[in-house]
């Protein structure tokens, strides 16, 4: 597990669950399932959760909380999964692989 997927742990996964996601994402046969349940979203802080309507612009939302021009990716896709892009091709390849 890198600083970038510790740090979305720590700060984004409830705390009860925090302890399996860094095992799952730490080890090579385990990561995949550890990227299918951040995926699927089950295990966010609520905190962090806001449902946002059909074509809701999602760049202009981020840029206002502070997102950076570059961002770093944790997919289940695999090549998008570890790399940093600029924040709009990552919205934008992100969305193509739905």
């Amino acid at each position: 597990m890198n600083e970038h997927e510790e740090k979305t742990v720590a700060a984004f996964i409830i705390k009860e669950k925090r302890h399996r996601y860094r095992y799952l994402l730490d080890n090579n046969r385990e990561c995949s399932k550890g990227l299918d349940r951040l995926n699927h979203c089950d295990d966010l802080d609520p905190r962090f959760i806001q449902w946002l309507g059909k074509g809701f612009d999602i760049i202009s939302l981020l840029r206002k909380e502070g997102c950076p021009d570059q961002v770093y990716l944790i997919s289940a896709e695999s090549e998008l999964d570890k790399q940093t892009l600029s924040l709009e091709q990552a919205i934008e390849r992100t969305r193509n692989c739905g």
